[in-house]
């Protein structure tokens, strides 16, 4: 018995410490019960499950509590649509006083009501108020009174205005502030005073007078030379994917600062000469798609820290200075990519020892690939393609660097033997030698089970296949075009049950088709055109699917392949090859019937058999109808028995006369090319609108249906009307006072 008591009373003691109490407040259930008959006022249906007959409302959806009192309110989208706008009554939270985090989003809410102001907990740190009608800055203001907020959300509203520092006291400690899609007056920050992390992605504001920046994420804001010069605290700056289109700012000293993202903009101009001096600590530096022009700076080599640094996709020029190669131990990411950059490709002594990923593709460096490089033995991914280098391919790669995964350099004037030594790197993925001058025998000893990609194209490669790539059981795509290859096709091809893409197009192969070949489960893109491939052509190919998936989610070098259509090369890279199918027999030795399995590969997006021996078409024995194909180009050469068995089918070259009743042949009358395109526009505008308007009546359905997503849509439209309407108004003012 006392041992019951005992335990009765350390459970209620463990509920009193969890909970505070067996329920939450009367004050605050009923404080909850008033705001969900305001939110539904006047015939709402929303939380339901908050029911006046249950006495813990801390057990009701949508709220937190702690120690038996109510400190998180979840309302975002619970108004439905229908009942307009709705005006707070802030005195409905007075109730909560340990309140600190408030989600009012998505509610229609258009501002409060008259002379109530925001009464909410003075202990509230988070507010949301995204995806509302909100239009007046007074709201801002109102704001003020929160002096403990710390995170405040009031995106996607239609705020704009001048914005006095009337009422924003409250807000000079505030951490982060979240204003996108607005239109605030440009003295907007000199008011609200010190705010540590802002974000912006639609602002239409200027600061002038923000001293203490901390982290600043988002924007298109012009005010990039104010905020470094004025903010020495900054830690991290992140503003990629703007409008920004003044020259590089960095004029003082930021000691803080340790990332810099401002890619895909158009700042223009040189780096500064003494950048590693402005940025002690910089660790991460991002300055790519931009205009930059001039040298690299030698002081990048001072940056100690540094681990990441892309200026891919600018105008820079000059060589990689000796001392960024030696100062920079601590790099793992380097990517110059599309510069001007000419010269060596690396100073002759370096320091990069931590260096992971280098990229130094599409520029003009020239002369043979640095034995420097052999001390970046951590290297995953080299990518040297599209320059002029020569020379032979360094031994060294295969027996230092075995760590790399893909290994690109595609596009020189490299010349020799491929190394046998680049068979003990067992760990790559992608091996793209193509568009060399290499030439020799493929070593045999390629067999790594983890490579899934090699180019070995548009070179003088010679000898068999009999050995190269058998155990290669990853292997998804084999280019080896345009050689000088020899033998047959080896069957054990068909045990690569990865591959999807064979492109073996302009060898020496010989012999039969290997019937192994066909009973690969995921080839879409097979090329065998111009070889001496001879036999007949295997009735398997009916295997072949009409599209693949690439899984190319963990490739860091775009996958490129490029295939015949309609006598056209094309190249298809990214999704396009999931859905990309084709099969290229042309220029060979092949006779005989053409399989009739050929012909339910309906789907197949590319088909090329032409010039070969002569082969034999035959339709006969089926329940065929119809006209006859008129006897032209390749048709001319079939004779009756190709047509026997249909005795429904007309014209020549079988006795039947078709009459004037008779439907004619849906074939095509023109034969003039080799290939006829593989897409019927009729048929496509057709299930093109009927596709059109299923999507149009569904998106209209789910906006019926869901008030939730009709707000965010309806939402949407208005910012992008005022978005627009705001830009067009400033462009016609603009061009007012040119005038």
């Amino acid at each position: 018995m006392e041992m019951d008591r005992l335990l009765w009373c350390v459970w209620i003691l463990f509920h009193i410490h969890v909970n505070g109490s067996f329920g939450c407040l009367e004050s605050e259930r009923m404080g909850l019960l008033e705001i969900k008959a305001c939110i539904n006022y006047p015939n709402g249906t929303s939380l339901r499950y908050w029911d006046d007959k249950e006495n813990n409302c801390c057990d009701w959806l949508n709220v937190e509590c702690k120690n038996g009192k109510v400190i998180k309110l979840l309302l975002n989208g619970t108004r439905e649509n229908q009942l307009g706008y709705w005006y707070l009554n802030s005195s409905l939270f007075l109730p909560f006083t340990d309140l600190v985090y408030l989600d009012l989003s998505n509610l229609g809410l258009a501002g409060c009501v008259e002379h109530q102001g925001l009464k909410i907990s003075s202990k509230l740190k988070i507010l949301r108020l995204n995806y509302n009608l909100l239009k007046n800055v007074r709201t801002l203001q109102a704001l003020g009174a929160l002096s403990s907020l710390k995170v405040l959300h009031i995106k996607a509203n239609q705020l704009e205005g001048l914005v006095t520092k009337e009422g924003l006291e409250g807000l000079n400690d505030s951490e982060e502030l979240y204003l996108d899609y607005s239109s605030i007056d440009a003295n907007f920050l000199q008011n609200v005073g010190v705010i540590t992390s802002c974000h912006w992605d639609m602002l239409d504001s200027t600061a002038d007078y923000q001293t203490k920046f901390r982290v600043v994420a988002g924007g298109t804001l012009f005010f990039l030379s104010w905020l470094l010069a004025n903010n020495t605290q900054l830690g991290s700056l992140n503003l990629r994917n703007n409008s920004f289109s003044e020259p590089f700012p960095f004029l003082t000293s930021s000691p803080y600062i340790n990332s810099i993202d401002i890619s895909d903009n158009h700042i223009h101009g040189q780096l500064p000469i003494n950048i590693g001096s402005i940025f002690p600590r910089l660790s991460y530096l991002n300055l790519s798609r931009n205009e930059l022009e001039g040298r690299i700076p030698a002081s990048l080599g001072d940056l100690h820290s540094l681990w990441s640094l892309n200026l891919s996709n600018n105008y820079l020029s000059g060589q990689i200075p000796q001392h960024f190669a030696i100062g920079c131990s601590s790099l793992m990411f380097l990517k110059l990519s599309n510069n001007n950059l000419d010269g060596r490709m690396l100073p002759d002594v370096v320091n990069l020892t931590s260096l992971e990923f280098l990229y130094l593709d599409n520029k003009h460096f020239e002369r043979k690939i640095p034995d420097s490089l052999s001390t970046a033995s951590l290297l995953t991914t080299l990518d040297i393609s599209n320059n002029d280098m020569s020379g032979h391919l360094p031994i060294w790669i295969g027996n230092i660097l075995l760590g790399l995964k893909v290994l690109v350099m595609s596009k020189n004037h490299f010349q020799g033997p491929v190394p046998v030594e680049f068979c003990q790197l067992d760990q790559l993925s992608l091996l793209d030698l193509s568009n060399n001058n290499l030439s020799g025998p493929i070593p045999s000893c390629f067999n790594s089970s983890e490579i899934q990609h090699v180019r070995l194209n548009h070179k003088k490669l010679s000898g068999s296949l009999t050995n190269a790539f058998d155990r290669c059981s990853s292997l998804v795509t084999l280019d080896l075009r345009h050689n000088n290859l020899t033998g047959y096709i080896p069957s054990y091809i068909g045990k690569l049950s990865s591959l999807s893409i064979l492109l073996l197009k302009s060898n020496s192969l010989e012999g039969e088709i290997p019937v192994q070949l066909c009973h690969l489960e995921g080839l879409s893109i097979l090329d065998l055109s111009g070889n001496n491939l001879s036999g007949s052509i295997t009735n398997s190919f009916s295997d072949i699917p009409s599209e693949a998936m690439h899984d190319d989610a963990m490739m860091v070098v775009t996958q490129v392949v490029e295939f015949t259509t309609k006598s056209k090369l094309y190249a298809y890279s990214g999704d396009i090859l999931d859905y990309m199918s084709g099969l290229d027999l042309s220029r060979n030795l092949l006779a005989g019937e053409i399989p009739s399995v050929i012909g339910y590969l309906s789907e197949i997006h590319a088909l090329n058999l032409s010039h070969n021996n002569r082969i034999v078409f035959s339709v006969s024995h089926n329940n065929l109808s119809g006209r006859t194909p008129d006897q032209k180009a390749q048709f001319s050469t079939f004779e009756k028995s190709s047509y026997e068995g249909n005795p429904l089918l007309c014209g020549p070259p079988i006795h039947n006369t078709c009459t004037k009743i008779e439907p004619p042949s849906t074939l095509p009358h023109q034969y003039s090319s080799e290939e006829e395109g593989f897409m019927d526009f009729g048929v496509f505008y057709v299930t093109f609108m009927v596709s059109f308007i299923i999507a149009l009546l569904g998106v209209i359905a789910v906006l019926c249906i869901d008030p939730y997503w009709r707000r965010a849509w309806f939402h949407i439209v208005e910012a992008c009307f005022y978005f627009v309407l705001d830009c067009f108004l400033k462009l016609s003012n603009k061009r007012g006072v040119e005038f």
